[in-house]
């Protein structure tokens, strides 16, 4: 049914796989189980359950650590490779682990939460900075059967207190400070404050005290808090563990919660199952994306609190026994070379990154910086999380080489990475189009009547049930009255994913933008990412996002929130006026009701670097704004207030 394409990935049919995973499911995901998992108990059933809710490889025993970190530590071949390579170039920092050694820290964290009383099925929550101990503490979870939830190290303390909250954490381990961006993040105060707006009192908190930099903290650990290299001391012999086994859990056992408020604010909390999460991220890197399992260097831009910090740069590096950069900072700092200097110095083959290629835009809209790196190492450039537009591509295209496959991919966190995207070696990438469904999913455009569109019109991308193995099927903290009200009742018998795509005849399917993005501007139907694709087409924006402007006295219109390129910071607002209503009236005509644009510093984007839409239309609007703003922002939320000000006064 597939092929072993792990020791030649340029091999693999995506045609083949494809219509075997549709037509045969059951015998395709068996035989990617077979061949690329360990299991201390085979399945009794591939698929059970029903179509809302599958339960795949059912009542099969495994443990994800073991598949990620022994295998590859008591591997002679991989034993000595590094596994995690922690880089922070603003302070030079470069820490490296071997699997050998990898496999020694888990053992001996693991064994340090054993100690603590920990058993399976009890909750951590990982508040963690961008270093290595942060992959340590989630495997050495996983090796417990721990459930774990990574918040985002940084997040400011009420929206902590609120995963607190709602996750109710045996034992949260975090750290001193993190670094991401020129000022320093401290976590001592921001875990104070959070377990002070929280009822919810952990039994521990571990704290692992950084000395690859020394910081003054004008902050004390929470009371009580226990010192991580202390506690391993003191439950492992001489520093040595002894105890090296592993928990089985069963394939549908929980294995982590990422709670994901999207652009909304208010927290998810995905649950994710441990079998069809290992068995699909085993497919989707060593046959689908064809990295070179042993061998390849991986750079995920990411972060431990996001899917992408999971699925790319944790599990799935390790399941293939690849080395994997965990970057720490901004990734224009000290200089937009940053992130290519580090694909030269360690040699990578693969480069996700994620959201930023509009900041790369931005501060390097020549490609200067990343001309002058070596990148002869790369093979793929994967993009997620944004719409990448055709300029966009053009750019990284031109600018990184020709012998790089620059490739968007399409996922959420319930899906736990692609849904739609392109495969190693496509011949099919077209600029600006999303890619094909991965193998499992039968994708259909529907309407709002559940009518599937016509080829070429707009949809909502609609999975037909049941998912594939590793999406999740439930909300943590028996939401379970949510999850259905979210995913399943729009669409009978389909998983609604809120994206709206439209689908070309050889079978491409184009993500456009959200569903919430559909707004009304004088009674009119407007998708506003067809008028930012046009914007981001002209030579000074390096990113934007279209709003509708109400009135209720007058016509409504749309507009503009953009972000100008390094070197057109001097173009005057009058030109640029007028070049974009120009260019939005040539592509899209009258009907989009396009008025105009407003110049901000940058736009207003959660920590996952996804614009927060709601927000800017609410600033815009002079609604009441029911999120709390950080102080870096209110800067940008002041230059949106007297940008609209000032368009208002000139233009009405």
């Amino acid at each position: 049914m597939i092929k072993n394409y792990t020791s030649n990935p340029e091999n693999y049919n995506y045609d083949f796989d494809y219509k075997s995973s549709i037509e045969n499911p059951i015998e395709f995901w068996n035989e990617v189980a077979t061949k690329y998992v360990y299991w201390d108990k085979i399945y009794d059933n591939v698929l059970g359950g029903t179509d809302e809710n599958p339960l795949w490889f059912e009542n099969g025993k495994l443990n994800l650590c073991y598949n990620a970190v022994d295998k590859q530590a008591l591997d002679p071949i991989t034993k000595n490779k590094f596994a995690l390579i922690h880089e922070n170039p603003l302070y030079n920092i470069i820490t490296k682990i071997t699997y050998s050694e990898l496999y020694d820290k888990v053992c001996e964290f693991s064994t340090a939460l054993k100690s603590l009383g920990l058993v399976k099925g009890q909750r951590v929550m990982l508040y963690m900075p961008m270093i290595n101990q942060g992959a340590i503490a989630m495997l050495s979870c996983a090796r417990l059967g721990l459930i774990h939830s990574n918040v985002y190290g940084g997040l400011p303390a009420y929206q902590f207190a609120a995963r607190i909250n709602l996750f109710k954490p045996h034992v949260i381990v975090s750290s001193n400070f993190g670094t991401y961006s020129l000022t320093n993040t401290p976590f001592f105060k921001i875990l104070n404050q959070a377990l002070s707006l929280t009822k919810v009192v952990p039994d521990h908190v571990i704290i692992y005290n950084r000395k690859d930099y020394i910081l003054s903290q004008p902050d004390s650990p929470p009371a009580g808090s226990l010192d991580w290299e202390e506690l391993v001391k003191e439950t492992t012999k001489n520093g040595t563990c002894i105890d090296r086994g592993y928990t089985m859990v069963d394939s549908n056992d929980p294995l982590c919660v990422l709670f994901t408020s999207g652009t909304t604010g208010e927290p998810k909390g995905i649950l994710r199952t441990t079998g069809g999460y290992v068995v699909n991220l085993n497919y989707q890197f060593k046959a689908f994306q064809g990295v070179h399992v042993g061998q390849d260097t991986i750079f995920s831009k990411s972060d431990y609190g996001w899917i992408s910090g999971h699925s790319c740069m944790t599990y799935a590096a390790l399941l293939c026994g690849l080395s994997s950069i965990i970057f720490e900072g901004d990734p224009v700092l000290p200089d937009p070379g940053t992130l290519w200097a580090i694909v030269e110095r360690n040699k990578v083959n693969i480069l996700n990154i994620g959201t930023v290629v509009g900041v790369l835009t931005k501060e390097d809209p020549k490609g200067e910086y990343i001309k002058k790196y070596d990148l002869s190492s790369l093979r793929q450039i994967w993009a997620s999380g944004d719409k990448i537009s055709e300029s966009r591509y053009t750019f990284m295209k031109e600018n990184t080489g020709a012998h790089i496959d620059f490739m968007e991919g399409y996922g959420n966190t319930e899906c736990g990475w692609l849904i739609v995207g392109n495969c190693y070696n496509a011949d099919y990438i077209k600029p600006g189009i999303t890619g094909k469904p991965y193998p499992g999913y039968t994708i259909h455009l529907l309407d709002e009547h559940s009518n599937q569109v016509k080829q070429g019109d707009i949809g909502e991308l609609a999975i037909k049930l049941p998912v594939i193995p590793g999406f999740a099927t439930s909300l943590y903290s028996d939401q379970n009255s949510r999850y259905e009200k979210s995913y399943l009742q729009r669409h009978k018998g389909y998983m609604n994913t809120g994206d709206i795509a439209h689908q070309l005849p050889e079978g491409h399917i184009n993500i456009v933008s959200r569903l919430d993005d559909m707004s009304k501007c004088n009674g009119v139907s407007i998708f506003l990412g067809k008028i930012e694709e046009v914007l981001l087409t002209h030579q000074a924006i390096a990113d934007c996002m279209v709003t509708v402007v109400k009135n209720k006295l007058t016509r409504e219109y749309t507009l503009g929130v953009i972000v100008l390129k390094t070197d057109h910071l001097s173009q005057p607002i009058d030109s640029l006026q007028k070049e974009t209503c120009q260019m939005v009236l040539d592509k899209l005509g009258k009907i989009e009701a396009f008025k105009g644009v407003i110049i901000v510093d940058s736009l207003l984007k959660n920590r996952s670097g996804k614009i927060i839409r709601n927000l800017i239309t609410s600033i815009i609007n002079d609604e009441p704004i029911s999120q709390e703003i950080s102080i870096e922002d209110q800067i940008i939320v002041k230059q949106i207030k007297d940008g609209i000000f000032k368009f208002k006064q000139i233009n009405q």
